[in-house]
Formats: C-alpha cells, sequence, structure tokens
C-alpha cells in the first residue's frame, strides 16, 4: 500500500519525489488530520489528483515512507540508528507519539561516544525527556572520550546553553 499508486486516494511531493498514499492515514496522525480537514477540504477539492501536495520542513523522502509505513501497519522495519533519528524527527513532527517512542528506544541502544552529543540536541530540540536525560548521563560519564569529537564540538556552537548546562554538571 505504501507508496501505490494503485489505490492512492492523495499524492504527496517529498524532496522532489511523488509518494502516493491514503486518506486513510488521518485517522492515527495529526498531521494529517488537520492537512484533510473540511477547510482544507475545499482547497483539495479543486485540486486535480495529479497535483501533488509538498511536504516540507526538511523532512526526508526516506523518513516520509517510514511514517506511512508505520501508519499502514503500526510497524517499524530495518532501523539503524541515522534513519531512527530521522524518523525520530519527522514522528516528532507530525504529532506521532508512538513511533517516537520507538524510535527513542532503537536510539537508546545505539548511544555511543561519536554520536552522544548530536542525539542529545536532538531529544533537547524535541522535547524527549528521558531520551535526553540518558544522553546527558552517557556524556556525563564518557566526558573526557565526547568532549574530543567533532561531534561535541558542533553541539558547542550549535547549543550553547546545552554545553554550558553539561560543564555545570561536571
Amino acid at each position: 500500500m505504501v507508496d501505490d499508486p494503485t489505490w492512492s486516494d492523495v499524492v504527496f511531493e517529498v524532496e522532489g519525489k511523488k509518494v502516493y498514499a491514503h486518506k486513510m492515514m488521518c485517522v492515527r496522525c495529526p498531521y494529517f488530520q488537520a492537512m484533510f480537514s473540511p477547510a482544507m477540504n475545499m482547497k483539495e477539492a479543486s485540486m486535480p489528483m495529479t497535483e501533488c501536495i509538498p511536504i516540507q520542513g526538511g523532512v526526508a523522502h526516506r523518513a516520509f515512507k517510514g511514517v506511512l509505513e508505520f501508519l499502514y501497519t503500526d510497524e517499524v522495519h530495518e532501523l539503524t540508528v541515522d534513519s531512527a533519528m530521522d524518523l525520530f524527527v519527522t514522528a516528532d513532527q507530525f504529532g506521532i507519539d508512538r513511533l517516537k517512542k520507538i524510535c527513542e528506544k532503537e536510539i537508546l541502544q545505539s548511544i555511543n561516544i561519536d554520536n552522544a552529543p548530536t542525539i542529545m540536541q536532538a531529544a533537547d530540540m524535541h522535547a524527549a525527556s528521558g531520551l535526553r536525560k540518558r544522553c546527558l548521563d552517557f556524556i556525563l560519564r564518557n566526558f573526557d572520550a565526547i568532549s574530543k569529537t567533532a561531534a561535541f564540538e558542533e553541539m558547542g556552537r550549535n547549543n550553547v546553553e546545552l554545553l554550558l548546562e553539561i560543564l555545570r554538571m561536571r
């Protein structure tokens, strides 16, 4: 069903690529419920089926298809830490809390010296308090090694408050 034009009733454009879907996904996703609410339906009714609805906000094509797969099947397949991070951010944008929690669990199992600062920033930005706390604990326990990584340096440039919080807790 995912990305199959046969019975689709909506077409999205993500990163310049068409993605075929079904409005039934509204049942499980507040983002799509709002998109296809009665106020939007007036605008959409005049839109031919071949016209694509653009998905913006930095949503990756792979992550969008992963969201659709989850909405259709309630399952997530082949999660790596990178795909889990992409799905985590997209699930947060779309208000899909259950998917966000599944991704958090996968991310927690993959925290290491090199990715902990990046994960910490994402957890902080997307209000994932459990993930944030676990990252913070990991960073504090491994501070000497983590503080020498490029990811830690980048975190310091991007989020000075977060860096100061870590330094205060040391």
